[in-house]
C-alpha cells in the first residue's frame, strides 16, 4: 500500500459513511475521520503488507508513526466505531496522539474528501460541527485550508475572481487554474479572437460538456420494459486497475545514435516472427525470453514493473495504454477527461485525487477518437494544405465545428496547444484504424503531435494485437499494459456498480448477491480448469447489467451466457460516435445478428482446436455469404456482409478484429453461440447428435463445452429437450470403448448441470461409467479417466467399499495371508537392507480402497472431533491447541465423494479408526508398515503392485499430468495381488508405525504403538510423484500433525490386532 492506494481506500470507506454521518453523536466526527483513515493501514499491515507501515511512517514521522504502528496488531479486530471512540479519547488526552492523527488527516485530506461526498445541504453542517470539535481540541488552524478551500473562486453569477497574474474572469468559473488557462490563451503568439471573459465563459461551457459526455454512463443494455434508462456517473463506479509498464527511457537514449533494444533472433520455423522487443509486452501476458549470454534476455524483465494505474500520469508525460478488448483502456481516458473537467470547473479535485494521482496545476483535457480522426484524414487527402490533415486541425474541426452549440472560439485549441503544458490530449483507439498502412499514418500523426512540447501529457490507447509492426509508437512513449482484473477488483467494481444503480434499501443486499455470484462463477470456472470470465471491466459491467435486468445472476451457465450475449449485442458500452452508429446498423435485428454470429461460431469450432480460435476475413466472407444470399438475395447480401466487416473493423463487441483476423472476445461465447446454432438452426436432436459424433467431436476437449452448453441451452426451452438430447447421445451406436466412456462422462456432467434426477438416464450413465472404468482392457487418456471418476462420484458411486452402508463407511475387506515376504530394497539407504520379513504372523483384512471423502465425513458429522476417547494424548492436545474441528478442506475436485480423503493428519486417521472400531464392533487400525508393504508387494518382492515393469497408465502419478487425486479404484490394472487398489500413486497413506531410518534390526526394534508425537510412516506415493516414489519399497516419514492435499489413509482389521494399536486400553473415556 502506498499513499495513493491508501487515499483510495479511505475514500471508499468515507463513501459508505457519508450517508449516515448526521446520525453521529457530537464530538465523534474527529474520531470517525481518524478511524476511517487508519483502518486501511491496519487491514493491510495485518495482512502482511508492510509497505503500509512505511507509508504511515512517511506521513506521520518517527514518533507518531511508532505510536500508531505499535497498536496496529491490537486493533486488528476492532470495529470502526470502537476505534473511532478510542482515537477520539487519545486525541483529547495525549498531544502526541493528536499531532500524529492530525498529520494523517491533513496529508490524506480526509475532511475535504468527506465534505465533497456529502449532499450540499450537509456540507455546511459538517464544516461547523468538525470545526467546533477542532476548537475544543485546540488544533483548528491545521485544518483551515481543508475546510475553507484556497485560491480564487468565483462564487456567484456575476462575481469576479482574479489570480496572481491579474487576469480577471467572471461568473461561476473555478479558481486560479482556470485563470492560468485563460492566461495561456491570451498570451499565446498571435492575436486571440476572443477577450478573456468571453474565452473563460466558453471554457466553462466546454468543461461542463466534457464532464457530462465522458463522466456519464448511458447503459443501453438495460432492460427497459419495467425501468427507466439507468444513467450512472463514471466516478460512481470506477475502480483503478493495475498495469505493467516499461522502464522510462533516459533523454540521452532518445537522441541519434541510440542503442537499439535487442531483437529476437529469427528461427528456422514458420511459427516464429522477428519483432522489436518493445513489442513483446503487447503480444501476451505470459512470455518466455530465450537467448544466448549477453543477448539482452534480462532487458525486458528489468524494464517492467506493475503499478496501480493511478500512478501512470505521474510516471511519464507520454503514455501508450494497451490491453485486450474491454480491459478498461478507454474508460481510463474517460475518467481522466471527466475528472479533470469537473475539478477545473468546480475547484473540487477529490475525483482527481482518488483516480489520477496528479498534483499541482491540472491540465485541460482534450479527448480524440483516432478512428474518427482517420475518417477525417481520408477526406483531407486531396487537400493542398498539409496542415489540414493534422491532429491539431482535426481537434479544431471536431470539437469546434461539430460541437457548434458550445460556441468555442475558432482558435480555442490552437492557442492552448502551442505552449504552457496546459493540456492533456487523450487519443483513443489507435487499434480502431483497421488498415495497417493507415494505422501507420495515424501513428505518425500522433508522434508529430507528441513532439509539441506545449502539450503537458499525451496518452494513447490501443489493443495489444494492433500495437505491432509499423503501429508501434516511438520510445518517447512509455508502454503500460492493463492487467486482467483480480477477483477482488471485479467484486469492488460490482459493489460500486450496485451502490450507484440500486436504491439505498437494496444496495447492501444486491451488492452482496452480485459479488457472491461473481465469486461463485469464477470458482466454478477454476474447478473446471477454465480461464476466468469476469476479469475485465467490460465483463463485470455485462454481468452487472444481467444481474440488474434479471434481479439475479442466472445459476445455469447457458442462461447466463445467453443474457450476456444479449447485452453485448445491445452495444451498450460504446459512446455515440459515427463508429457506434455503424455498429448499431450491421446485421439487421437482434435475432439476425445473433444467428449470423452463431453460424460463424459453428464454422470456427468445426475448424478444430489448432486454428478454430481465429478466422481470416476472406474465410468468414466465404462462410457467411451463402447464408446471407439465401436469406436476402445477392445484392442485399453483399451490403449486409460489407456492413458486418465494417462494423467489426471499427470496433466489434463480441467479435474482435485486427488485421483482417477475427476472434470472439472470449472462447466461452464462441462455444455457447455454437451450441445455440445446433439447437436453433439444426434443431432435430438426432441430426445434432450426428454432427457431434462426426470426427469424434463429442469426445474432443475442444467441443466439450459446446456439448454441455447445447444441453443447457435446450433446457432454457423445456425440461424434456435436454433429456432427449442426452438419451440420443447415449443410444448412438459406438464401437470404440474409449469413445463410449467419453460420451458417458460428458452426458454425466450435462445431467449434473441440469440438476436432473431422471432415473433411466442416470442409471444408464452410472452403469457405463463403472463398466468402462473397471475393465482391465480399456486404454484411455488419463484426464478422461479422471473426469469420468469425478462424474461418477457426483452422480453417486454405488461400488462396494466406496461409500456408505446403513449410514456407516462401507469397507470392502480383502484378506491377506500371513507368512514371510520380501521387504525393503537396496536402492536407497532408508530402504536398506532388503530382508525377508516374518512380522505377519496372523491373517488380516485390508480395505480395497483408501478411506473416501464421503466415508470420512460421517466421522466428522458424528462429532468424532469432540470426543476425547478416540484420540491419543498428543493428538488431542494438538487438536485443542489448533482448534481443529474437521479435515483440511480443499476446493473443487478434492471434495468429490468417491475420492480419497486428504487433508488429515496421522492423529485424525487414528481417531477415525478408533471411532470406526466402535461403530463396527471390530478392531480397525491403520496398517503397520509391514502390513502395508505385504499387501502392496505380495510375497515375491515385486517393484510395483502389478509387477516389475513400470507402466505409467496403471496408477495416478505425475507422468500422467492429471494434477490431482482421482476417484478410488479407477486404475484396475494397477491393483495389487490381494486386490487392493491405488497402493501406488493417487495419495500417500499413513501407517501406524513410527519412523526408522532403515531396516537394520527392524523386526526387533519396530514400534507400532500409538503414543507420542514422533514421525510416522507414509507409503505409496501420490499423484504428484513420479516413478521412484510409487514403488512398493519407497517410504517416507513425517510429523503426525502433517495435513496436506497429497496424504490420506486406508485401514486394516484383524481379530488378533494387538491391544496397543487401539486406544481403549489407554485412554478410556
Amino acid at each position: 500500500m502506498d499513499l495513493n492506494t491508501w487515499k483510495e481506500a479511505v475514500a471508499r470507506r468515507l463513501t459508505d459513511s457519508a450517508r449516515f454521518l448526521k446520525k453521529m453523536t457530537p464530538d465523534s466526527l474527529y474520531g470517525m475521520l481518524a478511524a476511517s483513515s487508519l483502518l486501511p493501514v491496519i487491514a493491510a499491515a495485518n495482512g502482511g503488507d508492510f509497505a503500509a507501515v512505511a507509508a504511515l511512517t512517511g506521513v506521520v514521522g518517527g514518533i507518531g508513526g511508532n505510536l500508531i504502528a505499535n497498536q496496529i496488531q491490537a486493533w486488528k479486530d476492532t470495529s470502526e466505531n470502537a476505534l473511532a471512540a478510542e482515537l477520539g479519547e487519545l486525541a483529547t488526552t495525549d498531544p502526541r496522539w493528536r499531532d500524529a492523527l492530525d498529520a494523517v488527516l491533513v496529508k490524506l485530506e480526509t475532511p475535504r474528501i468527506m465534505q465533497t461526498l456529502l449532499a450540499e445541504a450537509d456540507k455546511d453542517w459538517f464544516a461547523r460541527t468538525l470545526r467546533q470539535e477542532l476548537v475544543n481540541l485546540g488544533n483548528e488552524a491545521r485544518y483551515e485550508a481543508l475546510l475553507e478551500g484556497s485560491g480564487a473562486i468565483a462564487q456567484g453569477e456575476t462575481a469576479t475572481a482574479a489570480g496572481a497574474d491579474g487576469i480577471a474572469v467572471g461568473g461561476q468559473i473555478g479558481g486560479d487554474q482556470i485563470v492560468q488557462i485563460v492566461k495561456v490563451y491570451m498570451t499565446a503568439p498571435g492575436q486571440p479572437t476572443a477577450d478573456a471573459d468571453t474565452f473563460a465563459q466558453a471554457l466553462d461551457r466546454y468543461l461542463a460538456w466534457v464532464a457530462k459526455r465522458y463522466g456519464q454512463l448511458d447503459l443501453r443494455g438495460i432492460d427497459r420494459r419495467e425501468r427507466q434508462v439507468l444513467s450512472l456517473t463514471l466516478d460512481d463506479v470506477y475502480v483503478s486497475l493495475m498495469a505493467t509498464v516499461t522502464e522510462e527511457r533516459k533523454p540521452s537514449q532518445r537522441k541519434g545514435g541510440q542503442r537499439r533494444q535487442p531483437e529476437i533472433e529469427r528461427m528456422e520455423t514458420t511459427e516464429l516472427q522477428t519483432v522489436d522487443m518493445r513489442q513483446l509486452l503487447a503480444m501476451g501476458s505470459r512470455l518466455e525470453i530465450i537467448g544466448s549470454p549477453g543477448s539482452g534476455k534480462s532487458w525486458l524483465i528489468a524494464a517492467l514493473q506493475t503499478v496501480d494505474m493511478r500512478q501512470l500520469l505521474a510516471m511519464s508525460p507520454r503514455l501508450a495504454i494497451i490491453g485486450g478488448p474491454g480491459s478498461g483502456k478507454t474508460t481510463y481516458l474517460y475518467i481522466i477527461a471527466a475528472g479533470l473537467a469537473h475539478a477545473l470547473r468546480s475547484g473540487d479535485r477529490s475525483a482527481v485525487d482518488r483516480h489520477l494521482g496528479l498534483i499541482g496545476d491540472l491540465p485541460l483535457p482534450i479527448f480524440v477518437s483516432l478512428s474518427d480522426y482517420n475518417r477525417y484524414r481520408r477526406q483531407c487527402e486531396e487537400s493542398d494544405d498539409p496542415h489540414k490533415s493534422t491532429l491539431t486541425a482535426f481537434i479544431t474541426h471536431n470539437l469546434i465545428r461539430q460541437e457548434a452549440a458550445l460556441g468555442l472560439p475558432l482558435d480555442f485549441f490552437q492557442r492552448l496547444l502551442v505552449r504552457g503544458h496546459s493540456c492533456i490530449v487523450l487519443l483513443d483507439g489507435l487499434d480502431e484504424v483497421a488498415d495497417e498502412r493507415e494505422r501507420s499514418l495515424v501513428r505518425r500523426a500522433v508522434e508529430n503531435l507528441a513532439a509539441n512540447q506545449g502539450i503537458g501529457h499525451l496518452v494513447v490507447t490501443s489493443r495489444s494485437r494492433a500495437h505491432q509492426g509499423r503501429a508501434v509508437l516511438s520510445e518517447e512513449f512509455r508502454l503500460a499494459k492493463v492487467q486482467p482484473m483480480t477477483l477482488e477488483q471485479a467484486q469492488a467494481l460490482a459493489a460500486r456498480w450496485c451502490a450507484a444503480a440500486y436504491n439505498e434499501l437494496d444496495i447492501t443486499k444486491e451488492s452482496l448477491r452480485l459479488q457472491q455470484a461473481i465469486a461463485g462463477l469464477e470458482a466454478m470456472r477454476r474447478a473446471r480448469q477454465e480461464p476466468g470470465l469476469v476479469d475485465s471491466p467490460l465483463m463485470v459491467t455485462i454481468v452487472a447489467i444481467v444481474h440488474y435486468n434479471q434481479r439475479r445472476l442466472p445459476d445455469e451457465r447457458a442462461e447466463l451466457y445467453d443474457k450476456c450475449i444479449e447485452v453485448l449485442l445491445a452495444e451498450q458500452h460504446h459512446p455515440e460516435t459515427p463508429a457506434m452508429f455503424d455498429l448499431a446498423d450491421w446485421g439487421g435485428n437482434l435475432r439476425d445478428k445473433r444467428n449470423l454470429l452463431a453460424y460463424l461460431a459453428f464454422r470456427m469450432m468445426s475448424a478444430g482446436a489448432k486454428v478454430g480460435r481465429v478466422a481470416e476475413e476472406g474465410q468468414i466472407e466465404e462462410w457467411l455469404r451463402p447464408r446471407l444470399v439465401k436469406r436476402w438475395g445477392e445484392a442485399e447480401a453483399a451490403i449486409r456482409l460489407a456492413a458486418f466487416v465494417r462494423a467489426m473493423r471499427e470496433r466489434g463487441s463480441i467479435l474482435d478484429e485486427r488485421g483482417g483476423v477475427y476472434q470472439f472476445i472470449h472462447l466461452t461465447f464462441q462455444e455457447f453461440l455454437c451450441a445455440t446454432y445446433l439447437a436453433d438452426s439444426v434443431r432435430v436432436i438426432d441430426e445434432v447428435v450426428e454432427i457431434l459424433f462426426q470426427e469424434g467431436r463429442v469426445a474432443d476437449s475442444w467441443w466439450r463445452e459446446t456439448v454441455l452448453l447445447t444441453a443447457g441451452y435446450l433446457h432454457l426451452r423445456s425440461t424434456d429437450a435436454p433429456l432427449a438430447f442426452l438419451q440420443a447421445l447415449l443410444d448412438y451406436s459406438v464401437q470404440d470403448s474409449a469413445l463410449a466412456l467419453a460420451v458417458a462422462e460428458v452426458a454425466a456432467t450435462a445431467l449434473l448441470e441440469l440438476d436432473s434426477q431422471d432415473p433411466v438416464i442416470k442409471g444408464k450413465i452410472i452403469d457405463r461409467l463403472i463398466g468402462s472404468l473397471t475393465v482391465n482392457q480399456l486404454r484411455v487418456e488419463a484426464k478422461l479417466r479422471a473426469a469420468a471418476g469425478v462424474a461418477l462420484g457426483k452422480l453417486g458411486d454405488p461400488r462396494p467399499g466406496v461409500g456408505l452402508k446403513d449410514g456407516l463407511p462401507d469397507i470392502a475387506w480383502l484378506p491377506v495371508e500371513p507368512g514371510p515376504f520380501i521387504m525393503g530394497s537396496e536402492k536407497h539407504n532408508f530402504e536398506k537392507p532388503q530382508f525377508t520379513c516374518h512380522l505377519i504372523a496372523q491373517p488380516y483384512g485390508i480395505s480395497r480402497y483408501p478411506i473416501t471423502v464421503v466415508q470420512y465425513a460421517v466421522f466428522a458429522q458424528a462429532k468424532g472431533y469432540e470426543q476425547r476417547k478416540y484420540w491419543n494424548e498428543a493428538g488431542w492436545s494438538w487438536r485443542i491447541k489448533n482448534n481443529i474441528t474437521g479435515p483440511e478442506i480443499y476446493d473443487g475436485v478434492f471434495q468429490t465423494s468417491n475420492h480419497p480423503q486428504v487433508g488429515v493428519s496421522w492423529f485424525e486417521a487414528v481417531a477415525f479408526c478408533n471411532w470406526l472400531s466402535e461403530q463396527l464392533d471390530q478392531k480397525v487400525c491403520l496398517p503397520t508398515e509391514a502390513e502395508w508393504e505385504r499387501a502392496a508387494r505380495h510375497t515375491d518382492g515385486r517393484e510395483y503392485p502389478w509387477g516389475n515393469k513400470w507402466d505409467q497408465e496403471r496408477c495416478n502419478n505425475t507422468d500422467l499430468h492429471i494434477g490431482f487425486r482421482t476417484a478410488v479404484g479407477i486404475f484396475p490394472t494397477g491393483d495389487a495381488q490381494c486386490g487392493a487398489a491405488d497402493m501406488s500413486g493417487n495419495v500417500w497413506e499413513w501407517c501406524s508405525t513410527k519412523w526408522r531410518d532403515n531396516y537394520q534390526g527392524y523386526e526387533e526394534k519396530v514400534d507400532n504403538t500409538l503414543d507420542g508425537d514422533g514421525l510416522r510412516i507414509l507409503r505409496g506415493g501420490s499423484f504428484a510423484i513420479t516413478i521412484g516414489g510409487v514403488r512398493c519399497a519407497d517410504r517416507l516419514g513425517d510429523n503426525p500433525d502433517l495435513r496436506d492435499w497429497v496424504s490420506g489413509f486406508r485401514v486394516v482389521s484383524s481379530s488378533s490386532t494387538s491391544p496397543d494399536r487401539c486406544l481403549t486400553s489407554q485412554n478410556g473415556t
